[in-house]
């Protein structure tokens, strides 16, 4: 049986703690009882419906976050395999600059050596 408007009214001017005190005990008349009762039927669903939507809703937020995250890890993957080939060209330029380094200190002690046994 539908809720009266005045019921409805006179049960949400009581509250859902007063109402669920009163209608676990004799506080209502029966019909009001009936009323009461439905009146806490819906809340009760409401309060579920509200329940199921934010778990649904963090449940998807949960999910897209760890898609993120996946995205987020397999970005810094390539970003550390990037810096280890940068770091291998670095190593082979450095040593052959050292090569280099080597040949020109080599170079000039023969043209030293060259200049100076032209005035022997």
């Amino acid at each position: 049986m539908p809720i009266s408007k005045e019921d409805r009214a006179r049960l949400e001017q009581l509250g859902e703690a007063r109402v669920r005190l009163q209608a676990t005990g004799t506080g209502f008349g029966h019909p009001h009882q009936t009323a009461a009762l439905d009146w806490l039927a819906e809340l009760t669903e409401a309060s579920r419906a509200r329940n199921e939507a934010s778990q649904s809703e963090m449940a998807s937020t949960a999910s897209r976050a760890a898609a993120a995250a996946e995205r987020a890890a397999k970005a810094a993957e390539e970003q550390a395999l990037a810096a280890l080939t940068q770091a291998r060209i670095a190593k082979q330029a450095l040593t052959t600059a050292r090569i280099a380094t080597a040949i020109a200190a080599l170079a000039l002690i023969i043209s030293i050596l060259g200049f100076l046994h032209l005035f022997r």
